[in-house]
């Protein structure tokens, strides 16, 4: 009787119809159920290359912001989140043939964005990562140190830097160098970073910290809270 209710005449079209749409809406659901599965899984950090010593003045008079471009392209972060400078020189370059010059690049990203830590796929992360991973570069070339996938964003999440084009590393050589209060001698280290209040350079010299300098003119001192931060 059952079968003939459902298939017997007039009625095998709209049983045929109704079959239809429940196959359909099965095969939806399971794509759907694979889909948002393939969605929980992390993506993996890939293995850095080797290094480049393919970068403009390399390696005596290297320009280490006309090299960031070069940086970021080497690193899956998509923010640059600042820069450390050892050893630069009066007109703001590094000769990274000279012992203990080096430069390092940092990049982060956007909450629960880029690479992730592993986990099983279909659960959710048990904490927010942004990630960082730096890029190196000194006298063996320009590589990509591997991917610290684990760093957690901390209470501020992560803000992308630009180049300073009206504040250069040459314009804060310049600045300490009206300073008096400064040493003559021992190694330069510079970090551009995001401080407390704006985007800032820090200047050491002989191993201690000398001023923070604000970007946006490259002659107002940012002094305790509004200098704080660092380079992640």
């Amino acid at each position: 009787m059952l079968f003939h209710a459902l298939f017997g005449p007039g009625h095998r079209k709209d049983t045929f119809s109704g079959l239809t749409v429940l196959l359909l809406a099965i095969v939806g659901s399971l794509s759907l159920s694979l889909w948002a599965r393939e969605q929980t899984i992390p993506r993996a950090a890939r293995t850095p290359g080797p290094p480049t010593k393919d970068v403009p003045g390399f390696p005596q008079a290297v320009d280490p912001f006309q090299a960031l471009a070069q940086a970021a392209a080497l690193s899956e972060r998509e923010l640059f989140v600042g820069v450390v400078v050892d050893g630069v020189l009066p007109d703001g370059r590094v000769d990274l043939s000279k012992p203990k010059t080096k430069v390092r690049y940092s990049f982060q990203s956007a909450r629960g964005l880029g690479p992730q830590p592993s986990r099983p796929a279909g659960t959710l992360p048990k904490n927010t990562y942004c990630g960082k991973q730096n890029v190196i570069l000194d006298k063996e070339g320009l590589v990509a140190q591997k991917d610290r996938t684990k760093q957690t964003c901390g209470r501020k999440p992560p803000l992308g830097l630009s180049v300073p084009e009206s504040c250069t590393l040459a314009d804060v050589m310049s600045f300490a160098k009206s300073r008096k209060n400064l040493p003559k001698k021992g190694p330069v280290r510079i970090e551009f970073f995001q401080a407390t209040g704006g985007p800032a350079y820090r200047f050491s010299k002989g191993g201690k910290k000398r001023f923070t300098l604000a970007a946006r003119d490259c002659r107002s001192l940012l002094q305790n809270k509004a200098a704080m931060g660092r380079v992640p």
